[in-house]
């Protein structure tokens, strides 16, 4: 699993209770096997050293300006203690057998389960800020740089469905703008809606997950399938005759201009999928599904649909 550090700010005997809090409550995930396998702080191996090596019976009794740098800068001198020396920045230089300067900053490791996936890790994640917020050190924070993907997996599914809304409704609009026909235009929209379906549907068993990648060309892909089926709607309304023959002349008028698009576009993508960067082949998986469904519906369904229910 992935090692994460706990990052907190300067530290003094009012902290130590929250120190313990932290420690305890990692301690409590760690016997439970909850989210995190071990964690490796100084704290544990400070309140041995106090109990053990000291005249004090536990860790609250040195709870004051006074004990607390003296019984530190030995602990940091002691044998237990000398490994966590690069754990800590201090204010000044730490000198045996005299208190220890001003604590600024310190850290420890914690180290996750392996986790499957999003389902996995980001509740872990939240877990241990909830456990960081509620202990009230002061600044203190987790951080490791999968972090980053782990942040993008948490909010990425809002993110996709809200891009996918607005563009959706940006196609609605100019869509009815430009054809000037509300039942034509909700006809083009559900065309739209069905090849996005069978895209992001299709992308499951091409092993395509959603991330930033995937994210953005789906969103993309909204406007490149609208084209197959807006020119057959709009070719749809200027021609003549009942439902039956205004779809048919539609399909024969702009249908090869429709197909050759869809074809170059195929063409244009095509060297990608010689490519081995994930980038790459997300762009040629998303796009090959765009114009395979584009095509199919705007060219086989939609007609069939015109010459059924589209306007007289």
């Amino acid at each position: 699993g992935w090692s994460a550090e706990v990052y907190t700010g300067g530290i003094n005997h009012s902290d130590l209770a929250r120190m313990d809090n932290l420690v305890t409550q990692l301690e409590t995930l760690k016997q439970k096997q909850l989210f995190i396998q071990d964690y490796h702080s100084w704290w544990t191996h400070f309140k041995t050293f106090t109990q053990d090596e000291t005249n004090f019976t536990s860790w609250h009794d040195l709870s004051n300006s006074e004990d607390f740098p003296l019984v530190f800068s030995d602990f940091m001198f002691s044998s237990s203690g000398s490994k966590f020396k690069l754990d800590f920045k201090f204010d000044g230089e730490l000198v045996c057998n005299s208190p220890a300067p001003p604590i600024l900053a310190s850290k420890f490791a914690i180290e996750y389960f392996p986790f499957d996936g999003p389902e996995e890790h980001v509740p872990a994640k939240d877990m241990i800020d909830d456990l960081i917020a509620q202990s009230g050190l002061q600044n203190a924070f987790s951080f490791v740089k999968v972090y980053a993907a782990w942040e993008t997996d948490k909010i990425i599914g809002f993110e996709l469905w809200r891009n996918v809304g607005l563009a959706i409704l940006c196609v609605f609009l100019i869509t009815l703008i430009l054809l000037a026909n509300l039942q034509i235009c909700l006809m083009v929209l559900g065309i739209v809606v069905i090849t996005l379906i069978d895209i992001v549907g299709f992308l499951h068993f091409w092993r395509i997950t959603i991330d930033i990648i995937s994210c953005i060309n789906i969103v993309i892909a909204i406007g490149l399938c609208v084209d197959y089926s807006v020119h057959i709607g709009h070719a749809y309304l200027i021609a003549k005759g009942s439902r039956h023959e205004k779809a048919l002349e539609a399909v024969s008028t702009i249908g090869p201009a429709v197909f050759n698009g869809g074809v170059t576009t195929f063409l244009a993508l095509l060297l990608c999928c010689l490519s081995t960067g994930h980038v790459f082949l997300t762009f040629f998986k998303v796009f090959s599904l765009t114009v395979v469904f584009g095509l199919f519906h705007g060219l086989l369904l939609f007609p069939v649909i015109l010459s059924v229910l589209g306007p007289v």
